[in-house]
């Protein structure tokens, strides 16, 4: 385990990393980056000059992040596949191991987006790699470096709605979220094999 793990064997995000152990994603106009716990805890949106809307590596309280931590950490790192942005996180656990890769996709120069004006999106596949691991998933946005709170509504299944202060979102998982004290949250069991999505269109 991680030093500061929780009681409940949910490593905090934050508190457990130092600036080395985060991972960048990015699009050339904006990034995220993402904790090896397989917290994005810093994008702005939708310019690097933007406002935050997950800024917890500045706030852990307050800042907002998007998180999906496994239980029982045992040792974690990241590495990019080769040739791209995409960001592999590999976490080990008490019970198993999953894999986490995060990206951001690239609008086509001369193709439609590519004038930088195209929705933004961040693209989370968690996948169980060996053994069980129990997930925990919480997607809590702070828009305007957290000056302002957002308001969530469930369009369809699967799809959840966000806007506040300015920012309005879509997000598309299959992971079992719902009203949490902070943004939504859900814990998931995952087998060897077994996967879900997470989109987040802005």
């Amino acid at each position: 385990m991680f030093p500061h793990a929780s009681d409940a064997g949910f490593p905090d995000p934050v508190a457990d990393c130092s600036i080395d152990d985060y991972g960048a994603i990015g699009d050339c106009r904006t990034l995220a980056l993402v904790s090896r716990f397989g917290s994005i805890d810093w994008w702005c949106t939708p310019d690097f000059s933007s406002p935050s809307c997950f800024a917890s590596l500045l706030d852990r309280g307050r800042g907002g992040r998007f998180a999906l931590t496994p239980r029982g950490v045992r040792q974690a790192r990241q590495a990019y596949l080769p040739d791209t942005n995409v960001l592999c996180t590999r976490i080990d656990c008490e019970g198993g191991a999953l894999e986490l890769l995060d990206f951001m996709p690239v609008p086509e120069a001369g193709g439609p987006g590519g004038d930088g004006h195209a929705p933004q999106e961040i693209v989370r596949i968690v996948r169980c790699v060996g053994g069980e691991v129990v997930l925990h998933a919480l997607f809590d946005p702070r828009p305007d470096y957290a000056r302002a709170g957002c308001r969530f509504e469930l369009a369809h299944p699967g799809q959840w709605a966000c806007t506040g202060g300015g920012f309005s979102a879509l997000l598309v998982t299959s992971l079992p979220l719902g009203p949490a004290a902070q943004g939504l949250g859900g814990t998931v069991r995952l087998r060897a094999g077994e996967r879900h999505v997470a989109l987040l269109h802005a």
